[in-house]
């Protein structure tokens, strides 16, 4: 092998690399021409799908009896109702819950306290109410809220993405107004 030989080699790498370089360039050329297309689109269509969600969120939300039992109800591809909300766990005294967790809950008490024998809230969220009495933690804000989802999850999250940031405000004023 001659330093000729590895020129000549580079160079017909070169040649390659340029190559992918220009499809890659294209590629990027005809992605913006799309995006520059169908942005207009894109956008009047989420402007109708903000506006139809908020009609609809406004509807269940004023008419929560509807939604006592089930409490959603799937209507097409769309779910809607109520749903608990995550809340938060309020442990007032933390010794007091850990050694009632020991009484009431031993074969748990690994799992719902830390070795630096504190309370695992985000274990503990996720007792049922009459452990949760056992060993007095209260679940604070756990409100119902609005559910509007799409059952197939791929679209649901391409859709949740985009009006996420139009919604908030709604969600907010819903939230204040409860």
């Amino acid at each position: 092998m001659t330093l000729g030989e590895i020129e000549k080699l580079s160079a017909e790498y070169e040649d390659a690399k340029r190559s992918l370089d220009m499809l890659v360039e294209e590629i990027k050329d005809r992605t913006s021409e799309l995006k520059r297309e169908f942005t207009p689109r894109l956008k009047a269509l989420m402007g109708k799908i903000a506006k139809k969600h908020e009609t609809l969120y406004r509807t269940v939300a004023e008419n929560r009896d509807l939604f006592e039992k089930p409490r959603t109800q799937i209507f097409g591809t769309i779910t809607v109702g109520l749903r608990k909300g995550k809340g938060k766990v309020q442990i007032e005294d933390e010794e007091i819950t850990i050694s009632l967790i020991r009484k009431y809950l031993p074969k748990k008490a690994d799992i719902l306290i830390r070795t630096l024998y504190e309370p695992v809230k985000s274990t503990i969220s996720k007792l049922p109410d009459d452990e949760l009495n056992l060993i007095q933690v209260d679940i604070v804000g756990q409100v119902d809220r609005v559910v509007i989802e799409s059952v197939d999850t791929t679209v649901g999250k391409i859709l949740n993405s985009l009006i996420k940031v139009q919604i908030e405000d709604l969600t907010e004023e819903y939230e204040e107004a409860a």
